[in-house]
């Protein structure tokens, strides 16, 4: 039986004074439906997911955005992560929104247009032969 791999995905965000933090997550499972995210210094925590250091269990577990020095992450309804490094440089800003707010919030996130989810979405272009989707029917 073929063994279905982790899927690690890591962001680095740089600060004007060089200071570099990272968004990890990993994804497991038959559809990578179980997640865990940490922000964080280390590039490599949570290549494993045996890491022990306080992470968010939950997919897309915010949006964020990161402009001038300032990370910021937003939440649905309630902020349930904060994370436990301090950064020198770097500032991070918690979040709770309305549903609204957040679910329009997520469209541009899924546009990676200012704002971003985790992991970020990758456009894929798909051939300009490939078949349309069938029509709905009401």
């Amino acid at each position: 039986m073929p063994v279905i791999k982790d899927s690690f995905n890591s962001i680095k965000l740089t600060s004007s004074k060089d200071e570099t933090i990272y968004i990890n997550s990993i994804n497991w499972g038959v559809s990578d439906d179980y997640q865990r995210t940490i922000i964080t210094k280390d590039k490599n925590a949570l290549k494993d997911r045996d890491y022990n250091i306080r992470y968010i269990d939950r997919l897309e577990p915010f949006i964020y955005s990161y402009n001038n020095d300032t990370l910021k992450l937003y939440f649905d309804e309630e902020i349930n992560y904060r994370p436990e490094e301090k950064f020198s440089t770097i500032i991070i800003e918690c979040i709770a929104l309305d549903s609204r707010k957040y679910d329009k919030l997520r469209i541009r996130a899924f546009e990676n247009d200012g704002y971003h989810c985790v992991p970020n979405r990758v456009k894929i272009d798909y051939p300009a032969d490939m078949p349309a989707p069938p029509n709905k029917k009401n």
